[in-house]
C-alpha cells in the first residue's frame, strides 16, 4: 500500500488505484436503531459513524473527544457540519461496515469521510462527509 502524499489529506492507496479505508468496524443493527417497520432512524446513521470515529480514535490511543497539545492545553473537536446522501435503507439484523475513507487535517478541524456499506456486499447504503471543529483550550 501506498500512503497518499497530498499535502492535507491522509487516505491509503492500494497499487492499482483502489483505495481502501483509513479504518473499519462492523456493527450490528438492532432494534433500537430501528423505527416500526425495521428501517434504521436516520439520527441512528449519524450514531454508528460517531462510534466509528470514536472507535478509530481508540484504536489509535487517543481520547476522540478531547487530544492535548504539546503545551498541555486541552482542545476539544465538535461536529460543525454534517453532509449525508442516503443510497439504500439500512434495516433490522444486518450487519453493517462503517468506514472512514478519508481525513482532511486542517489548523482548526478535522474533516472525516465516512460511508457505511452492507458486510457483504460493495454497494454503499449512505456516505458522509463531516466537519469537527476545534474549540479554544478551557
Amino acid at each position: 500500500m501506498i500512503k497518499n502524499n497530498s499535502k492535507n489529506t491522509n487516505t491509503v492507496a492500494s497499487v492499482d488505484g483502489e483505495y481502501t479505508p483509513l479504518f473499519t468496524k462492523n456493527y450490528n443493527v438492532y432494534i433500537n436503531h430501528t423505527d416500526a417497520g425495521g428501517i434504521v432512524y436516520h439520527a441512528n446513521h449519524l450514531v454508528f459513524f460517531e462510534n466509528c470515529r470514536r472507535d478509530w480514535f481508540g484504536e489509535l490511543n487517543l481520547n476522540g473527544y478531547f487530544l492535548q497539545t504539546n503545551d498541555g492545553e486541552i482542545q476539544h473537536f465538535v461536529v460543525s457540519q454534517a453532509d449525508l446522501q442516503y443510497k439504500r435503507a439500512i434495516l433490522l439484523d444486518e450487519v453493517i461496515s462503517v468506514r472512514i475513507d478519508k481525513v482532511e487535517l486542517k489548523p482548526a478541524s478535522i474533516i472525516f469521510y465516512q460511508s457505511i456499506y452492507r458486510h457483504s456486499q460493495t454497494a454503499f447504503l449512505l456516505i458522509m462527509l463531516i466537519a469537527m471543529l476545534m474549540l479554544a483550550a478551557y
